[in-house]
């Protein structure tokens, strides 16, 4: 407790700056949940079905036990295995203890708080910067308008705000040595591999080599800095072997779902040159999302590309820094007439850092060769736009930015000033860029919440009775959102599901009617067997079968959210007992670590006395 007040007394000003920064954050954000409509955005109508789809499951079965298939939309589908809902995440807990809106606001504002706390500590415990430079860094990463946008139209990438986090967790803290594998290091890699863990589970699959591109990045400039880049690099390693089994599970089932349906027949757009692409990604981190300029240069495009796509802006604050930094460095060097070539050391570490940052251009540049063998790479190939790589530039330029605003010696006097103005720019420029079309969504989560009060409240779950359709030219339950007829009782058969493509192309109709779920028609009843989907040869079906008239107790039990009897392949049983093991060795590492940490300390405690 004396730490802790000791803590407070030696950063009151960080704690008092950092609560108004995080409450005109509040300000800025905070009317997009809902909006003035009661709106939000377009790609909710698939996660807040899905989170009650969820909540559901948990009041039929309890917490423990795995949702492997929804009933509630397409007439029968993955659930576990589908990579799109973040299942073992924050905004499927909240819904144990508030309606899904509000699961979803909550967890917007608590990885932006997690987020701004991770900045922090990555500038100043990391990289050893002043601690107003590092509110700085904190501010643009806490209002870079990836994570903001992208969470306010519905994309599941709260867990982007983790980034931070998980290079403070690799990288060694400036006061332990770098060589260091104590308790502290042991703990950081376990926490480093639940993290990139959750981000899987958190179903941020799309972004994470993007994250850990800037992560290894981050390591690669704070290892030139500061040495220590093979004990940095093993500890990526160890982190990332520890996530692999932490994810095994839903890995393989995401796995054997998609195969049937890769949706690689979407054309991949690129820009025409590497210099478009680069003028695109200046825009979209300095300036405002540059919706036409992105148009103009695009070839190769199928579907149109909206604001949110673009949304990467961290202000021109950075940018400023860096050019100011970079002057200042030639200045330096021009003065300095003894030149010399630089070390094997630093060519090697200029050359990784620039393949790492050239990476996201490369893969946003279309030229038909280079676009086909884009085109064989098995995570790459289902894409339909690779601009999201963007995010991966954030970090770092904020990084860069502020150690080139510390370089200047002579203006640490007046650190706290600059920063403070810099910090009220940020917020400016940020609160007051055209949101007009974030102003419109209008999905409306009122369904989904009324349908989660009544249950909460004791009421019955809403259990499946049948196949329904969405039709707005039929006039058939006309409702904003798709999916949300889960809560009449029907499965929306014009479901919202990207896995089945953006018109669902790929969706396996088969004889699926309108209708009673126990309706028959040649030995099948009107309802998919969604074990189909996953392990069609260990059920003896093929993918978007219905069951089969003699699988009555299996869909009775399935149309109920209850688990029903079906088989899993040998690789998804091996991959079950190995996120087992990988889940014992993150709980054993913990305890094990705090174990050395407790006994180290009792014995520093002793021999102080002595």
């Amino acid at each position: 407790m004396q730490k802790l007040s000791t803590a407070i007394r030696n950063n009151i000003w960080v704690i008092t700056a950092s609560v108004g920064i995080l409450f005109c954050y509040y300000l800025v954000f905070g009317q997009y949940f809902p909006n003035a409509q009661g709106g939000y955005g377009h790609d909710y109508e698939q996660q807040l079905p899905n989170l009650l789809v969820g909540y559901f499951w948990f009041v039929q079965n309890g917490v423990f036990s795995i949702p492997w298939f929804s009933p509630a939309q397409c007439g029968g589908v993955p659930f576990y295995a589908d990579p799109g809902h973040g299942l073992w995440a924050l905004p499927q807990f909240l819904t144990l203890f508030v309606a899904p809106t509000l699961s979803i606001t909550i967890t917007f504002f608590v990885f932006a708080l997690l987020g701004y706390i991770g900045f922090y500590r990555l500038l100043y415990a990391r990289f050893g910067t002043q601690k107003s430079y590092a509110v700085l860094g904190a501010t643009l990463f806490l209002f870079n308008g990836f994570y903001a946008y992208r969470m306010i139209i519905g994309h599941p990438f709260h867990a982007y705000m983790f980034l931070p986090w998980l290079a403070v967790l690799l990288l060694p803290p400036r006061e332990v040595g770098v060589s260091s594998w104590g308790a502290r290091s042991i703990r950081n890699v376990v926490l480093a591999g639940a993290v990139v863990a959750y981000m899987f589970h958190s179903a941020m699959i799309h972004l994470l080599p993007p994250v850990l591109l800037a992560v290894g990045i981050i390591a690669a400039i704070h290892a030139y800095r500061f040495g220590g880049g093979k004990a940095i690099l093993v500890k990526f390693g160890v982190a990332l072997f520890l996530a692999l089994g932490l994810i095994a599970s839903k890995l393989v089932a995401a796995v054997s779902f998609l195969r049937y349906f890769p949706r690689d027949e979407y054309l991949l757009p690129g820009y025409r040159s590497v210099f478009d692409a680069m003028v695109v990604a200046l825009h979209a981190l300095f300036g405002r999302p540059p919706v036409e300029i992105s148009a103009s240069l695009f070839t190769n495009l199928q579907w149109s590309v909206g604001q949110h796509e673009l949304e990467f802006g961290i202000t021109p604050v950075p940018l400023a820094l860096m050019l100011l930094g970079l002057g200042a460095w030639i200045f330096l060097l021009v003065q300095d007439r003894t030149w010399r070539m630089p070390s094997v050391r630093t060519i090697l570490y200029g050359v990784g850092i620039t393949l790492g940052l050239s990476l996201p251009i490369f893969l946003n540049v279309y030229e038909p060769s280079w676009n086909h063998f884009l085109k064989s790479i098995p995570f790459v190939k289902s894409s339909s736009l690779l601009v999201r790589w963007f995010a991966a530039y954030i970090p770092i330029a904020i990084l860069l930015g502020v150690l080139a605003l510390a370089s200047f010696g002579r203006a640490k006097r007046y650190a706290a000033l600059v920063a403070g103005v810099l910090v009220a720019v940020v917020i400016g420029y940020q609160a007051f860029q055209d949101t007009s079309y974030y102003k419109t969504e209008s999905y409306s989560g009122v369904w989904i919440d009324q349908a989660y009060w009544r249950v909460r409240d004791g009421g019955e779950t809403p259990l499946i009775a049948g196949v329904g359709l969405y039709d707005s030219m039929m006039q058939i339950n006309p409702r904003p959102g798709q999916n949300d007829m889960l809560v009449t009782g029907a499965s929306q058969l014009a479901c919202y599901n990207a896995i089945f493509g953006y018109k669902l192309e790929y969706l396996p109709i088969g004889a699926l009617r309108p209708g009673s779920a126990f309706a028959e028609a040649d030995g099948r009843f009107n309802f998919k067997n969604p074990a189909c989907y996953v392990y069609p040869d260990e059920n003896n079906c093929r993918p978007g079968d219905q069951f089969a008239t003699s699988q009555r107790a299996e869909l009775e039990a399935f149309l109920k959210y209850q688990p029903f009897a079906f088989k899993k392949s040998n690789m998804q049983i091996a991959a079950d007992v190995v996120n087992s093991i990988a889940l014992f060795v993150l709980c054993l590492g913990l305890v094990f670590s705090g174990r050395i940490s407790r006994w180290r300390a009792k014995k520093d405690s002793l021999q102080g006395r002595l």
